[in-house]
């Protein structure tokens, strides 16, 4: 995610943002290939077991990153998949994303997701002093 550059590219400032006084953090992984493959591998990240029962909808803070070869995956594919997150983020989160072309990827995209900052989705936000 952070070490490999990328053609949007996340780095360590990122990650300090996102996960800075966050609380716990989960990641969601998902690979798949063929038509829309972006778009799937989000699906399969965002309901990777390991994010458990945390739900992307209540993260305040959301990394993704895409990987796949330059015959794979377009801007459309990346703008499909993180619209997906995005329509699916609490209404007040930071959504970061980074895009890595790696040749050796062939057929698939993979998309990892890192979600912090878990909140009620309902949470209006409001402070009581």
């Amino acid at each position: 995610m952070i070490l490999v550059p990328g053609l949007i590219s996340l780095d360590f400032a990122d990650v300090k943002n996102i996960m800075k006084n966050s609380g716990k953090a989960v990641m969601g992984f998902g690979v798949s290939k063929g038509e829309d493959a972006a778009f799937k591998a989000t699906k399969k990240a965002m309901n990777s077991p390991l994010i458990e029962d945390n739900r992307i909808e209540e993260a305040q803070g959301i990394l993704v990153h895409i990987t796949g070869s330059e015959k794979n995956i377009s801007l459309d594919d990346v703008e499909n998949a993180t619209e997906l997150i995005y329509n699916s983020a609490h209404y007040n989160s930071n959504l970061l994303f980074g895009v890595s072309i790696v040749s050796e990827m062939k057929e698939e995209v993979s998309v990892t997701v890192m979600a912090t900052n878990f909140v009620s989705k309902n949470d209006k936000g409001v402070l009581v002093s």
